[in-house]
């Protein structure tokens, strides 16, 4: 599968870079590999903090690219300037691997970016390109709000998307598999705008199912938590042709516990407002803040196997509804590779007290050989599977009270994009 990943790519105009570290050499490195591109071009450097609050002020600059640790004054406190007073200056810290532990309070402070030196060439230059679309869409949005607003509030699109939060008591269930192709299909099918975020923080696969490098995460959006909106939110998801947006969870585990209860709600508020269905991938441990989106959702979807293991967690889940005195009614169970020799799905929904939704067939040998290689979307899967996700995209429709048509059926045209081993 081809995918259109929307990673930043060669500005039209040039991108003005105010560069700060504490070495000379270090300095010389950063500013070749900078001036490798036609697209940016450095204005200015600095040794030293003190330095680089004068360039700001005399060099017209659009990003600084600054160390955490320059003299007299700290990279981190020039970022909070800016972010307080120089909006118009983005900052992206440059810290080497003793410095890692100051990423938090980096972020905190408005910078847009940390990366880890020694950083390659290419990397550098998608991290300045993507913080200055970043900027440049906040711009836009301002000025669009100063010449439509009298007041205060955000520019948004005043639509209110259906939330699916799709859960597991434990891993290995198919959960990401679920959300993947509820998504992918009701996209494709439906004619709805569909986002799919990767709530697992610690262990989100979303990227690889899709086959797209994660160049862009739900991280990049947190130093503009007071200003989302529906165009800025955009810009940090991942185009899959024909599919939903994806916003993947941050490449490095380290950096999930930034993304906060009340940062995920924010970014949910504001997807509600700008698809029709955002899909939720959560991570298999119960939490806080799983609860939390849970009461934010429209349906809740547990996915179980036929074993005792996931059926029994499955049970507990519903347990802390009860106990929370939580309405099971927007809570519905999917079983992933379902085999009816085994269990039926009446036994598996008399046995829960749940309602069983949907079922997926166990994938053939070939089937996850293609899913490996990122072949999630509607199209190729035999004709049990393809029935099986639209039955499901179906089911998931008519509990949110969404009308509308779903067909398996392909052309043959689309048809041969697949490798042969996929039938129906």
């Amino acid at each position: 599968m081809s995918a259109g990943i929307g990673i930043a790519v060669e500005s039209a105009e040039k991108i003005r870079l105010l560069v700060a570290t504490a070495n000379p050499s270090s300095l010389n490195v950063v500013v070749s590999m900078l001036e490798q591109y036609p697209d940016l071009e450095v204005m200015a450097s600095a040794l030293d903090g003190e330095e680089c609050l004068q360039k700001l002020q005399t060099d017209q600059i659009d990003i600084l690219l600054t160390e955490i640790n320059l003299p007299k004054i700290s990279g981190v406190k020039i970022a909070e300037y800016l972010s307080l007073e120089r909006p118009d200056v983005a900052s992206i810290i440059l810290a080497d691997q003793n410095s890692l532990g100051f990423f938090r309070t980096a972020m905190l402070a408005g910078a847009m970016d940390f990366l880890t030196m020694p950083v390659p060439s290419e990397e550098l230059a998608f991290s300045v390109r993507r913080v200055y679309d970043l900027e440049s869409e906040r711009r836009q949005r301002r000025n669009v709000e100063s010449s439509t607003q009298s007041g205060g509030g955000h520019y948004l699109l005043g639509k209110s998307g259906k939330v699916v939060t799709v859960c597991s008591g434990k891993g290995g269930t198919g959960k990401s598999v679920i959300s993947a192709f509820t998504a992918c299909f009701l996209q494709e099918r439906a004619s709805l705008a569909v986002a799919l975020a990767d709530f697992d923080l610690q262990f989100g696969d979303l990227g690889v199912l899709f086959n797209v490098h994660p160049k862009k995460s739900l991280l990049d959006l947190l130093p503009l938590i007071d200003e989302l909106d529906s165009n800025l939110i955009k810009s940090a998801s991942l185009r899959v042709d024909g599919g939903p947006d994806l916003f993947l969870s941050p490449p490095q585990v380290e950096k999930g516990e930034l993304i906060t209860t009340k940062y995920i709600l924010r970014l949910l508020d504001v997807l509600k407002e700008t698809y029709d269905l955002v899909v939720v991938n959560t991570g298999p441990r119960l939490s806080e803040t799983h609860l939390d989106l849970f009461d934010a959702s429209d349906l809740v979807i547990a996915v179980v196997n036929q074993d005792i293991s996931s059926l029994k967690a499955c049970a507990q889940l519903k347990s802390v509804y009860d106990r929370l005195g939580m309405p099971t009614d927007d809570l519905a169970v999917v079983v992933n590779k379902h085999a009816p020799d085994v269990i039926t799905l009446e036994k598996v929904g008399e046995s829960l007290g749940l309602v069983v939704i949907g079922a997926l067939p166990k994938l053939s040998k070939d089937e996850l050989e293609a899913l490996d290689g990122g072949a999630i979307s509607v199209e190729g899967w035999s004709s049990e599977v393809s029935r099986a996700i639209r039955d499901l995209s179906g089911a998931v429709c008519r509990k949110l009270g969404i009308d509308v048509q779903l067909e398996v059926e392909r052309s043959e045209e689309r048809r041969s994009r697949w490798p042969r081993f996929f039938k129906g």
